[in-house]
């Protein structure tokens, strides 16, 4: 069975401001409609009337910020709330690090799933009856 959440840490050092950014985060492994309606909505508003014309810098973080808002959920670190869910960071890194770990930890999950789901499948096929 897929966990409802995933628990994923960081520990980084900001490359502008030299901060340490550390803490434990919980995230959702799937979504439903309207956590996808909601982040979207949170892309489209980041980047203001004419999300199509912004950047590709400009859409990464979008797409990142608008992602983790939609998947964090539960455990956040001081930090996390401190910029606001990424929002008023100063260090890209540290955005970019709490996005992959997020991915990865999710990703992991569902490869579990899935190992999980081939080990079920194989134990059915060696139960099926053999013809005669």
């Amino acid at each position: 069975m897929l966990k409802p959440t995933v628990d994923f840490s960081v520990q980084i050092k900001g490359e502008t401001s030299s901060k340490d950014y550390e803490g434990l985060f919980t995230a959702k492994t799937s979504l439903s409609f309207r956590d996808r309606l909601r982040e979207d909505e949170i892309y489209r508003t980041t980047l203001g009337l004419n999300p199509n014309d912004a950047g590709p810098f400009a859409q990464s973080v979008a797409q990142a910020l608008s992602y983790l808002a939609v998947r964090i959920t539960g455990e956040i670190p001081q930090f996390w709330k401190d910029c606001n869910g990424g929002v008023d960071l100063k260090d890209d890194n540290v955005l970019v690090d709490v996005h992959k770990a997020c991915v990865d930890a999710i990703d992991t999950e569902y490869k579990r799933f899935r190992a999980e789901g081939q080990v079920a499948k194989e134990d059915l096929k060696k139960q099926e009856p053999q013809p005669a």
